[in-house]
């Protein structure tokens, strides 16, 4: 017990050189343990090298204590070195939060090198529920501990619980006669699950209030681990859980109404700044680009042509806008937890990347024709009296193809607009909220600068996209200026855009509605991603009763 005095319970990164930080270890909450892992195991107990995990301290010595889905190993460092002298194992099927573990020991084993404390834990990334028997030989444990499980609520994923009369059996023939299971979870309906199949199971008996009281260990269990020092907390001072406490992995229809909320929001509440930049960007002359800032063309527009006429053209982004973010929002995030859920290492940017620019090919698919609406339905002048009008004389002057003619160029500025602003999100969010908690103050902010910059970096194209999508050049109809559109189109592509900004306007053109792209995006990213997490987290919870 000496040794257990001298160790910190809680050691830190300023206690304990090279400890990892969890915020770089975090991973989606529930994995499923039917699915294909791709786990290596030995084909028996006996080609179980456990020298590889202990070194030579596993030398005459066998594993007594199991801790399955470990977590982040809070109750293997605190029964270290109350058995200083037993091996454990947790067993943890989450590779970034094995990795955390192991690491966690490497440091904590080196910090206490001249001692050798902490060589009797180790951490096993695998499928208890699969391989159990492949690791361990028949009655070789003492203990096994089954610490907040996952409660999987839904009827259909009750096959997934860790506790069942088959596993039971299983774990029956690896614990030794007189062995313990510990179980604990904060879940009721769980909680009963377990207890009617433990004392059903004739293997298995009940322990008594005074043989609890008498274990050590059992203190421990809520001490150990993140969820048991939650329920302590709450307990102690009556606060409930927080409902913004996670951010869990959700089903497709909850990220499809999320992100159809999100996108409606996010191109409707800033719409007239929209309006803004494609009138300075597109070549035909119009009062605003000689106005100083976009809150002053703002007011010109106003003032000439009405309140109303800044939102021209709004109803077809809100009809174009919600299934294109709909899907955007759902193929992100499905893809970035496929692509970060069996990949290890700190920081998952290059997913994020890959993940943006999926989902931007096939929001963009959707979006295109809408933009074309819109920004014809924008320019000074337009003759259209509605968005279905437009769309009618769009169709028969230049056919289909003319709602997808800026695509490309779309694509050329979507993809590193969506590629940089959801690296950044993401770096953002790992500073402002480490934890990944529901915390609209941080997702507020990172939106907000991630769109700000993504939309400074990709200014270029969008002038290119504006020209290609409004057919106007810098000639005006003296007589007639309402009248614009020419029967056949001028741009062809992205290279005749581009020529033509540059002999109109000089370098200078492809900056043109700077000021304008950033105010509109800083506050509809802003805004989009608090209203999408805050919809998925009420979506989710409404999801979960019901379930």
């Amino acid at each position: 017990m000496s040794l257990a005095m001298e160790l910190d319970p809680k050691p830190t990164c300023e206690t304990v050189p090279g400890l990892p930080q969890k915020k770089f270890y975090r991973q989606r909450a529930h994995s499923n343990p039917h699915s294909d892992h791709d786990i290596d195991y030995p084909i028996s107990p006996d080609k179980m090298d456990w020298t590889k995990l202990y070194g030579d301290f596993a030398i005459g010595r066998t594993v007594e204590f199991a801790d399955i889905g470990c977590g982040y190993g809070g109750l293997l460092m605190r029964l270290s070195p109350l058995f200083p002298d037993t091996l454990m194992v947790g067993m943890e099927i989450r590779v970034k939060v094995s990795d955390f573990v192991c690491e966690k020991i490497k440091a904590l084993r080196k910090h206490h090198e001249d001692t050798g404390a902490y060589r009797n834990i180790a951490c096993l990334r695998t499928n208890a529920m699969k391989y159990m028997e492949n690791y361990f030989h028949k009655h070789q444990l003492s203990k096994m501990f089954f610490l907040f499980p996952d409660p999987h609520f839904k009827n259909k994923k009750h096959k997934w619980r860790i506790i069942t009369p088959s596993l039971l059996s299983e774990y029956a023939y690896v614990l030794r006669p007189q062995g313990l299971i510990y179980t604990i979870t904060d879940v009721k309906d769980l909680h009963d699950w377990m207890v009617k199949h433990l004392t059903e199971h004739p293997l298995y008996e009940r322990l008594t209030e005074q043989e609890l009281e008498a274990d050590p260990v059992v203190g421990l269990l809520y001490e150990s681990t993140e969820e048991g020092q939650k329920n302590w907390f709450w307990a102690m001072t009556g606060v409930g859980e927080d409902e913004y406490e996670s951010l869990p992995t959700h089903s497709i229809p909850v990220h499809l109404a999320a992100g159809a909320l999100a996108g409606a929001v996010e191109h409707c509440v800033m719409f007239p700044f929209d309006s803004v930049k494609t009138r300075m960007q597109s070549l035909c002359p119009c009062p605003e680009t000689k106005c100083p800032t976009p809150v002053h063309s703002l007011m010109s527009i106003v003032k000439r042509e009405g309140w109303l006429r800044p939102l021209r053209g709004v109803n077809a982004v809100a009809a174009g806008s919600m299934p294109a973010h709909a899907l955007y929002f759902t193929v992100y995030e499905m893809l970035k937890n496929y692509l970060t859920g069996n990949t290890s290492g700190h920081m998952n940017t290059w997913a994020y990347g890959v993940s943006g620019i999926v989902a931007t090919l096939i929001h963009d698919a959707v979006m295109n024709p809408a933009e074309v609406v819109k920004q014809r339905m924008q320019m000074a002048f337009s003759p259209y009296g509605s968005s279905l009008e437009c769309v009618r004389c769009i169709y028969n002057r230049e056919g289909i193809a003319a709602f997808y003619r800026s695509y490309t160029t779309q694509l050329a500025m979507n993809i590193p607009f969506q590629t940089i602003h959801f690296m950044n999100y993401e770096f953002w969010q790992h500073v402002l909220n480490p934890e990944h908690k529901y915390d609209p103050k941080s997702h507020l902010i990172a939106g907000g600068l991630a769109g700000g910059l993504a939309a400074a970096l990709t200014t270029p194209m969008d002038c290119v996209k504006t020209v290609l999508n409004t057919q106007q050049s810098a000639e005006t109809d003296p007589v007639n200026r309402r009248i614009f559109l020419q029967a056949r189109y001028r741009y062809r592509g992205i290279s005749d855009a581009v020529r033509t900004i540059y002999t109109q306007r000089g370098i200078n053109g492809f900056a043109c509605g700077l000021q304008a792209r950033v105010i509109f995006q800083v506050p509809a990213t802003a805004l989009s991603w608090s209203v999408y997490e805050l919809f998925k987290f009420v979506l989710s919870f409404e999801q979960d009763k019901s379930a």
